[in-house]
């Protein structure tokens, strides 16, 4: 994946159980295979009573390897000070942070484009290297020399049986999904076709669940990969997509993908609905499935 030996690596990301931290995860197993890897997750703060607190605790579920360090956010420039790397890795990185500065020779950043302010965009140039994960990423960074086109690949899984249709709500919010919920949900109420959903449902869309569609919460990371592993098909019509790891896992698992067009994954779909158009995506998903044997 990544050509270092022998390197003393940092690896800056994140905590919360959201596929980001996973992505995270693929790299530091690939890293630390012949590198000496330390891994600081990131973990957001609010300010509150003018002290900064936790905002979100990591989760229990997460299998955290033996290296991670957990820094408070007044920690890093001392972390770095003291401790000497010949890379950084990091994901969306704050330039506006002293560490980063300091540091910015050794720094692979590892964006996510769709969420960067466009007009700070010719920030990535201080960078060491930038590693694009997709095709949209790499467009809109490729003028600078340090831009790097990334293959990201999952080994593939060996399932049989594979049935029915998955929606794996990766938003941590769920009065705020850029998912598209509502409308997964109620493309399938009208069907006889079977729909599982994991991850948080507001309490509108809870109450429109009915027989077809089984609702299993917030599950364990084995839980979601036995999912991948019996279902035919992942429904991912996202209105904003970072990177669409649920994706890339859910192709390794031999699924089908129902997404939409946003360009940071609509390359990967096997079946796509358009955000623009004039027809509900609610509609557009069935459709779809209802043309499909």
């Amino acid at each position: 994946m990544i050509n270092l030996k022998n390197k003393k690596i940092c690896l800056v990301s994140y905590v919360h159980s959201s596929g980001l931290h996973y992505l995270a995860k693929y790299f530091y197993d690939e890293l630390s295979k012949y590198n000496d890897v330390t891994w600081i997750p990131k973990i957001k703060y609010k300010l509150k009573n003018s002290r900064y607190v936790r905002l979100i605790e990591r989760s229990k579920d997460l299998k955290m390897p033996n290296s991670v360090r957990f820094l408070n956010i007044d920690e890093y420039d001392k972390f770095f000070s003291k401790n000497k790397f010949d890379y950084i890795f990091s994901f969306e990185t704050n330039l506006r942070e002293k560490w980063v500065v300091k540091n910015i020779e050794k720094i692979t950043d590892i964006p996510m484009i769709e969420w960067v302010d466009f007009n700070k965009i010719n920030y990535y140039k201080h960078f060491k290297e930038i590693l694009c994960l997709n095709n949209f990423t790499f467009n809109s960074l490729k003028n600078h020399g340090n831009c790097k086109k990334f293959e990201f690949k999952i080994k593939s899984k060996n399932c049989q049986n594979k049935r029915g249709y998955f929606y794996h709500q990766a938003s941590l919010n769920p009065e705020y999904s850029s998912k598209n919920t509502d409308a997964v949900i109620s493309a399938f109420l009208n069907t006889n076709k079977k729909l599982i959903v994991t991850g948080l449902l507001s309490d509108y869309n809870l109450s429109k669940i009915n027989n077809n569609i089984k609702y299993f919460g917030v599950l364990s990371r084995d839980k979601i990969e036995e999912i991948y592993c019996s279902s035919e098909f992942l429904i991912a019509p996202s209105k904003i997509e970072g990177f669409g790891l649920q994706i890339y896992e859910a192709k390794s698992y031999g699924c089908k993908i129902l997404c939409s067009d946003y360009p940071t994954i609509k390359d990967l779909g096997d079946y796509i609905v358009s955000l623009d158009s004039q027809e509900p995506i609610s509609s557009q998903i069935y459709d779809i499935i209802t043309n499909l044997s």
